[in-house]
Order: C-alpha cells, then sequence, then structure tokens
C-alpha cells in the first residue's frame, strides 16, 4: 500500500501553556512514534512548540494520514488530564484538489470539516468550478 500524502498548515492554542516538563513528556511519549488508536495505528507528527504555547504538525518527517483521529486521542489522553486547553484551525489537503478541509477544535472538543476546497472558485449562480 503506498502512502497517501496530506499537507497541513496552522497551529493549535495551548491553554495554559504547557510546562518545559509537559512538552519532554510529550516528546518521549508521542512525538515522531507510533501510536495505537482504536486498534489502528498512525504515525504521531503532533508536535508542542518548545515555549508550550502551540501543537502543530511537523511535516520535515513526511506527512500521512490520520491526523485528525490521533488528535482526539492526544486530546482525550494528554491535554484534559493536565487541564490544558487546545483550540484552533488547522487546514490540510490530499494530492487530490477536492480531498481537503479544516480540523476545528475548540476548547478540547475536535470536528473535522471535509469538502472545502482551497484554492479554487465557485460560481455561486450555476455552480462550476473552476
Amino acid at each position: 500500500m503506498s502512502a497517501y500524502d496530506v499537507e497541513y498548515d496552522g497551529r493549535l492554542s495551548i491553554d495554559p501553556p504547557a510546562s518545559e516538563a509537559q512538552v519532554a513528556e510529550f516528546v518521549h511519549e508521542y512525538e515522531g512514534k507510533e501510536v495505537c488508536v482504536v486498534g489502528e495505528r498512525f504515525f504521531c507528527q503532533w508536535a508542542i512548540s518548545d515555549d508550550g504555547y502551540e501543537l502543530y504538525i511537523d511535516d520535515e518527517r513526511g506527512s500521512c494520514y490520520g491526523q485528525p483521529e490521533l488528535l482526539c486521542h492526544l486530546i482525550g489522553g494528554f491535554f484534559v488530564p493536565l487541564e490544558l486547553v487546545v483550540s484552533g484551525n488547522v487546514h490540510w489537503s490530499g494530492s487530490d484538489v477536492a480531498d481537503a478541509g479544516t480540523i476545528v477544535v475548540e476548547d478540547n472538543e475536535v470536528d473535522e470539516v471535509e469538502g472545502v476546497i482551497v484554492g479554487v472558485a465557485k460560481c455561486p449562480r450555476c455552480g462550476e468550478v473552476f
């Protein structure tokens, strides 16, 4: 099975910011590692900024699918127990221009809005995409 490339753009805020010890724990447990989520394994590309204020996709390792599902797991298993609140938007796009969307996080609640076509205009009268 070949990999499906996905690009991510955006950062999520962490409030209060993660401490230096919490960032170190996140790096040790998750960052750059395979993580099992409900029987499926995902490569964790999520990283916390050095100052602890932001959560973002570290795409220097390449990009892969499953990050929204993994984010739900990380919020529930790491951020909530530490009483850290994650909020913000991360836009994603796949190899196909129609495969795009936004991961919306508000107060640790994750919602994924799919079908947002980035960089393509749609005529409001006829619906033609160009």
